[in-house]
């Protein structure tokens, strides 16, 4: 823009010079619009986006984990793994700093400018030596100035993270700026809560069976403070079963979870088991069905949980796993697989296995991983809730805005890297 302002006064103090010049200040100009485009999609992005943000409601602030969680959560994966995971937060911090970050038209800009700057100076005093003429050099650097620099830059950044996070508010999520991408573009590893797959009413209770001498009802109380402090996909079963009424429950000590079996705790000095049957086995065999009726039980979809207390096997709850698959969960986490992203999946419900998984929601089972009670422990930690968290990417309590994230971050790095090779190579 200088450079044709300069040409442009120039001619205005020899005017009759002017009739015969190219005139380069509605280039300038039109480059001025493009930047400014480029402008106007960064504050409207940054604008719109902060609606999440200014909210008080709980969020889910990502973060990617630090290399020795990282190596304990995904040990199977081939190099480093880069894990990615969750934790609630009430606010989101640095937001304005994330969405204004340095990005790529910055970086190539400051590399450029002053080549370019070099590049129109020798135009010039090429111009100069061979013509001696100062119209002719005002006229060269005006056209070197408005060719040299790329100045779509701006757009190129912009243009494809306004259209990323248009899609993601939509899902109650966003992507703060190109911090995020270069955080989260890498991933290759993601945790989920079962809890985030199989949503508030996908799991049934079909039909519950006293097996010894105790209280169905009292048994049923003290399983739901185990399952419910457990947490988890099956806790939404007993929620209902009370009603919501959980300041009724009393409390638990001591809650585990064993691996691919089930959970366990103690309750008013009771030691409660809940899970499938190989958790039964070796303390509670009495009154335990044979084992073709757990297969005769999967075969018709329904999952047999058993229940002891005090050692005594007690009842049987029958649950079936029914309409789970929400359609927005099942294309974006079948997307962010095909993107390179392993799911790893924190449960403690013995039946949702990477074969289940991969049947419900159609992505390959080799790309799904049940975590284990050590590996559990090592994300609890790291994604403990807190009031304040990190504003690179959030959502409000979505597996699909999740994935749609992950998906959505590697697919716009990559096209910010084209446009912004493209532009340079257009120059």
């Amino acid at each position: 823009m200088a450079t044709a302002i300069a040409q442009l006064v120039y001619l205005a103090f020899i005017p009759s010079h002017a009739t015969a010049q190219t005139v380069y200040t509605c280039a300038a100009l039109l480059c001025v619009f493009v930047n400014l485009c480029g402008k106007r999609l960064l504050l409207s992005r940054t604008l719109k986006n902060f609606k999440l943000v200014s909210n008080a409601d709980a969020k889910q602030s990502c973060f990617v984990m630090d290399e020795r969680t990282a190596d304990k959560i995904a040990p199977e994966q081939i190099g480093n793994p880069i894990v990615c995971g969750q934790k609630s937060v009430i606010n989101l911090q640095n937001y304005v700093h994330n969405s204004m970050c340095e990005d790529p038209s910055d970086t190539v800009s400051r590399v450029l400018s002053p080549i370019a700057l070099a590049v129109i100076a020798i135009a010039g005093i090429i111009a100069w030596v061979s013509t001696s003429n100062m119209t002719f050099v005002f006229q060269t650097i005006a056209a070197f100035g408005a060719v040299v620099v790329p100045v779509a830059t701006l757009i190129a950044t912009n243009l494809p993270l306004s259209t990323l996070c248009r899609s993601l508010r939509e899902k109650g999520a966003l992507v703060s700026g190109y911090n995020s991408v270069k955080e989260f573009a890498n991933v290759n590893s993601a945790v989920i809560e079962d809890e985030d797959l199989f949503p508030q009413g996908s799991i049934d209770l079909v039909s519950v069976k006293a097996l010894g001498t105790k209280q169905l009802d009292e048994v049923l109380m003290l399983t739901a403070a185990v399952a419910i402090s457990a947490k988890g996909a099956f806790a939404d079963v007993f929620d209902r079963m009370i009603e919501g009424r959980r300041e009724s429950l009393p409390c638990v000590y001591a809650l585990s979870c064993c691996d691919g079996m089930g959970i366990e705790g103690e309750v008013e000095g009771h030691k409660v088991k809940f899970g499938n049957r190989k958790f039964m086995m070796n303390e509670h065999s009495v009154n335990l069905p044979d084992e073709e009726f757990d297969n005769k039980m999967s075969r018709a979809g329904n999952f047999p949980y058993y229940i002891a207390v005090d050692g005594e096997l007690c009842a049987l709850c029958l649950m079936r796993h029914n309409n789970i698959v929400d359609t927005d969960n099942l294309n974006y986490i079948r997307r962010m697989t095909k993107a390179g992203v392993d799911i790893y999946v924190s449960t403690c419900d013995p039946y949702i296995t990477p074969e289940l998984i991969s049947e419900l929601f159609s992505v390959p089972q080799k790309k799904v991983y049940i975590l284990n009670n050590a590996q559990r422990q090592a994300y609890e930690l790291a994604s403990r809730p807190s009031e304040n968290g990190e504003s690179l990417i959030a959502h409000n309590n979505s597996a699909a805005a999740f994935s749609c994230i992950l998906a959505g971050v590697k697919r716009v790095k990559t096209r910010i890297i084209y446009g912004v090779l493209l532009q340079i190579l257009l120059t």
